[in-house]
């Protein structure tokens, strides 16, 4: 048998776990993201360059260091789960076509 102690629970904690139950599934995985995304902003502070480095690799070597990271297990993991994610969001209506504008940009079509 397998036992673990765990801390209680802040009160910060409570509240977040009592709000995610009370969300739709979608809100829930947005949710999900920007955690995400403010723990890599906590890992990696928010030095814009330093970001800019992890993020955009340097054009020089760009291609392989892609490569590299793209045939790691985790790496493909995740983006078979991405692509699942986004078949998924397409099967139930929740996606949106868009068009690019006259000016490059994209918008909702």
């Amino acid at each position: 048998m397998n036992t673990e102690i765990l801390s209680p629970l802040t009160r910060d904690e409570q509240k977040l776990i009592d709000i995610i139950r009370c969300l739709p599934t979608e809100c829930v995985s947005q949710l999900i993201e920007f955690a995400k995304f403010l723990n890599f902003k906590r890992t990696y502070g928010n030095d814009e360059n330093e970001v800019g480095r992890i993020v955009e690799p340097q054009e020089e070597g760009k291609e392989d260091l892609w490569d590299n990271l793209l045939t790691q297990p985790a790496a493909k993991n995740r983006l078979r789960e991405l692509a699942q994610e986004a078949l998924a969001d397409e099967r139930n209506g929740r996606t949106t076509e868009i068009i690019v504008t006259k000016d490059g940009r994209l918008a909702p079509a």
